[in-house]
């Protein structure tokens, strides 16, 4: 990028991607410009190194485990929608 673009829209428009810049899912390109944007903005930068806390963090809380029996009906259910 190569003016600074700090407060305008393309902050914005960039922040709606963040969370998949933070997960690696984006294309090399976009990837490649959110990085040069996070270079120049400061605000930015520490709003990414926020969301990989709070991946980092969420990575850590126990995973929820679905009752055998509720497990059994959701099964049934999406086999019946699928056999229909």
């Amino acid at each position: 990028m190569s003016e600074h673009q700090h407060g305008s829209g393309r902050c914005l428009e960039l922040a709606e991607r963040l969370s998949e810049f933070v997960d690696g899912e984006l294309p090399e390109p976009l990837r490649i410009e959110i990085e040069q944007h996070n270079d120049e903005c400061t605000k930015c930068k520490k709003f990414v190194e926020s969301l990989r806390r709070v991946r980092d963090l969420a990575h850590l809380l126990p995973r929820p485990e679905l009752a055998q029996e509720r497990l059994r009906r959701i099964s049934e259910a999406a086999r019946r929608r699928l056999e229909s």
